[in-house]
């Protein structure tokens, strides 16, 4: 998804890419999959979009209009996040969504699942958060106070980087 445009573009092989055109014109941020659907979330806006094939789109409401920045799929749930605040919502299908609240206010940059668990960073503080059902979360420290961009998972292992420094 293109951040501030109405476009987007999948794969097959991820070398070729073909352009698609998504509900409209938004701050696209970050795209999932699971359950079948792929699913988008936009900042400062009111709105997501779900897909089934990557090439029609279509707009769901989220459940307010908030920066929603994040999103990631796990355990049968959709969870996205929103960039500054305590806010975030989860869907079992990806089009109907049911806000929830954080533990407290942070800068949200990125949110995955791995191993039975929800795991998000923020950025300018040692701050995360987990949780095992994507509603309740729990407070978790990071090694240091950095800006924590991004977290993933894979082979038993959930790895954080962040920005703007030598440390990981």
């Amino acid at each position: 998804v293109a951040y501030e445009s109405n476009k987007g573009a999948y794969s097959t092989d991820g070398i070729t890419w073909t352009e698609v055109t998504l509900p409209a014109n938004r701050m696209w941020n970050e795209v999932t999959y699971g359950n079948g659907k792929f699913v988008a979330v936009a900042r400062s806006s009111s709105k997501g979009a779900y897909s089934t094939d990557g090439v029609t789109w279509r707009d769901v409401s989220m459940p307010a209009n908030r920066n929603w920045y994040t999103v990631t799929y796990g355990n049968g749930k959709f969870v996205a996040l929103v960039y500054s605040g305590s806010t975030g919502a989860y869907s079992s299908d990806g089009i109907n969504w049911t806000e929830m609240n954080l533990i407290y206010s942070r800068t949200w940059q990125s949110v995955t699942y791995g191993n039975g668990t929800f795991v998000a960073v923020t950025s300018s503080s040692n701050d995360g958060i987990y949780s095992t059902d994507g509603i309740s979360w729990t407070r978790m420290v990071m090694p240091a106070n950095r800006d924590w961009y991004s977290v993933t998972y894979g082979n038993g292992k959930f790895v954080a980087v962040a920005y703007g420094s030598d440390k990981g």
